[in-house]
């Protein structure tokens, strides 16, 4: 059934690609003169200067000067930090899978200078799509943590193929003004360039078109050209997605502002798939569609992403199983069920911590080892002062101190993983190390992976966010972003 519905995807994605690759006018990526506060344009090919645009001091274009009549003067100057939020489109674009130390490179090199520094953002664990995005649009929560995931009431998988095209893995998607045909997702591994020259042709479409006062449009295909063409494809699709923003500014001769965010990074690593059945096998158990005892366990595999969920009644047990694996990272399981979400046991070899939540933050406690790597981190916060009498730290003390920890943000979001994130909780989640990932069999018989993520290391799990819209916060995590592209969200 899966494969057969892949192939109709296929064939559907070749006839709308191809229908729909008509390339319209583009921003010239050269311009005619550039000094160091301004850079001038022949946007018409007459041989005369006519966009200007004006720099400020930390090289950001501030200023926009048109010369609507010809005649090679300025007739009309915009200064969109002055423009009254009504007088503007606010266009949202969403992309799938980018790391902030890409986005932070290229705009030191002079890239998306219509807009201040980039501010990282923090995705959830594990770093995937739909559990990102449904955070930042909704107040709801996936089914499960893909579109393949165990239905706790049913004792059984949900249907993967079916869930995905109906998107009801994906409350996010209603929030979008465009995206792509779900049946063209396929073409994200197997054509993502395809794909993508498409996407950018409906994000143009969908923001001249725009009748209202925000536009929000998504792309799937910059997680194919990631997961296929790593770091250098990356770049190249941000090279277009600039491009796109100079373009439709020049046309809505400034009067259009932007938000550019992406739902999780890439670890930028080769990878190859692992299978986690003979591990649990050899621990006594069996991989199974229901749970009808202790031995049973289920392993969902969907896309191609560096952790894997497990369904038990020995969670326990089953992680003790994993504990050789040599891709296994971290093997982390609730031990204790209280109000305020129990004890989470984190393991990593022979290392053991223990994650429990206060009312105001987090308790980290090692008690052997120091799986999350967190002891020089507590040091400095004891050293400031940051660490209560029961050992607590506040939430927002360890998103700062950890922000470019090789784990970002990790007690929050490994509680988060088994509290709230989605309606199907695991029993057990494994982030594996960076070259391996657990997924598709399909898929990965069909692509070499150059790069993936859903693990809570670092670069996989931090992603980025670029405003001249709204005035972003240097750090933030992903759920934050709701704040500044829903209207139902009051802006801080």
């Amino acid at each position: 059934m899966y494969t057969s519905l892949i192939n109709v995807a296929l064939t559907l994605a070749v006839s709308v690609v191809a229908a729909g690759c008509t390339q319209a006018p583009w921003f010239p990526v050269q311009p005619v003169r550039s000094g160091e506060r301004e850079i001038a344009f022949d946007m018409d090919g007459n041989g005369r200067d006519d966009y200007w645009q004006r720099l400020d001091e930390n090289g950001q274009k501030t200023e926009l000067r048109f010369d609507t009549t010809g005649d090679g003067q300025v007739d009309e100057t915009v200064r969109p930090r002055d423009l009254a939020p009504d007088q503007c489109v606010h266009a949202v674009l969403v992309l799938d899978g980018v790391p902030f130390d890409v986005v932070d490179e290229m705009y030191r090199q002079g890239w998306f200078r219509l807009f201040p520094p980039p501010a990282r953002v923090i995705s959830v664990f594990p770093a995937m799509t739909d559990l990102a995005l449904t955070r930042v649009f909704t107040d709801q929560a996936c089914p499960g943590y893909e579109a393949l995931y165990f239905d706790r009431r049913k004792n059984a998988p949900s249907g993967g193929t079916s869930v995905y095209l109906s998107g009801a893995n994906a409350p996010w998607l209603t929030a979008m003004d465009y995206r792509c045909s779900l049946w063209l997702d396929a073409k994200s591994y197997l054509d993502p360039k395809g794909l993508w020259r498409h996407e950018l042709n409906g994000i143009r479409r969908a923001i001249r078109s725009c009748n209202s006062q925000t536009v929000r449009a998504y792309s799937v295909s910059t997680a194919g050209l990631a997961t296929r063409g790593g770091r250098d494809a990356i770049v190249e699709y941000l090279k277009d997605v600039d491009n796109l923003c100079e373009q439709m500014t020049y046309e809505r001769r400034g009067q259009i502002r932007f938000t550019l965010l992406a739902d999780h990074g890439h670890d930028l690593k080769p990878a190859t798939q692992i299978d986690l059945r003979q591990r649990l096998e050899s621990g006594g158990y069996r991989v199974s569609r229901q749970l009808n005892d202790h031995r049973d366990v289920c392993v969902p595999r969907y896309g191609l992403v560096s952790c894997a969920v497990l369904h038990t009644r020995d969670p326990q047990g089953v992680a003790e199983a994993l504990l050789s694996e040599p891709a296994a990272d971290l093997i982390m399981y609730p031990v204790s069920a209280e109000p305020s979400g129990g004890v989470i046991m984190v393991r990593s070899g022979r290392q053991i911590a223990h994650i429990r939540r206060t009312r105001d933050g987090f308790i980290y406690e090692a008690s052997e080892g120091d799986p999350l790597r967190l002891a020089p981190i507590l040091e400095r916060l004891r050293a400031s002062g940051r660490i209560a009498p029961d050992g607590s730290v506040s939430d927002r003390d360890w998103l700062t101190a950890t922000a470019d920890h090789i784990y970002p943000d990790p007690l929050w979001r490994i509680w988060l993983a088994f509290n709230g994130l989605v309606h199907n909780s695991a029993d057990v989640i494994v982030s594996l190390r960076e070259g391996s990932f657990c997924g598709s069999g399909f898929f990965a018989a069909m692509v070499d992976v150059a790069s993936t993520h859903g693990a809570l290391t670092h670069r996989g799990s931090t992603t980025f966010a670029l405003s001249n819209h709204t005035s972003l916060p240097p750090l933030l995590r992903v759920q934050d972003l709701g704040r500044y592209v829903r209207h139902d969200l009051p802006a801080k």
